[in-house]
């Protein structure tokens, strides 16, 4: 079991409320941010499934629509039940609709301190939002990459602002 990237574990003493993984592993990604929220909101890696780790779903295979984003923030309030914080992935393999896209922009735009968002890409579409809505979520997010398949170590990208 591969331990939480050095980078990832630096950020746990200033947690940040957004950020966007790239990789081109999705596997890799899903690891390293389970692995993440475990740390972010019980100090723990070892803690798999628990409500206040949530990994987003939808009925449609491959796309996240407004509705889902919606209910992420209605249904579970983004207050944790137990741990530090609440913390949201939204999978690699889910791309999100133009009006999904802009509901996550207000809300990482207005985090609650209770909420982490943990956004993960295993390419570069992982929106059907325009630029413009790209920019501003790119923006509101740190972002991490890794290069390349054969290196799963994430690196912090410098911020644009």
């Amino acid at each position: 079991m591969k331990t939480l990237n050095n980078s990832l574990f630096k950020e746990l003493d200033n947690i940040f409320h957004a950020y966007l993984l790239f990789s081109n592993s999705s596997t890799e990604l899903i690891s390293q941010a389970k692995k993440f929220a475990s740390f972010i909101a019980f100090d723990n890696e070892s803690i798999d499934e628990h409500p206040d780790i949530k990994i987003v779903e939808s009925e449609n295979l491959y796309t996240l629509g407004v509705d889902d984003i919606r209910e992420i923030i209605s249904k579970d309030n983004l207050s944790p039940i137990e741990g530090k914080y609440k913390v949201v992935i939204f999978p690699p393999f889910k791309s999100l609709t133009e009006e999904a896209s802009n509901a996550l922009l207000k809300t990482i735009e207005e985090p609650s301190e209770s909420s982490i968002f943990l956004i993960l890409s295993s390419g570069v579409f992982w929106s059907h939002a325009r630029d413009d809505s790209n920019n501003q979520i790119l923006s509101t997010c740190l972002l991490y990459t890794s290069p390349s398949p054969r290196d799963a170590t994430l690196s912090r990208m410098p911020s644009s602002a």
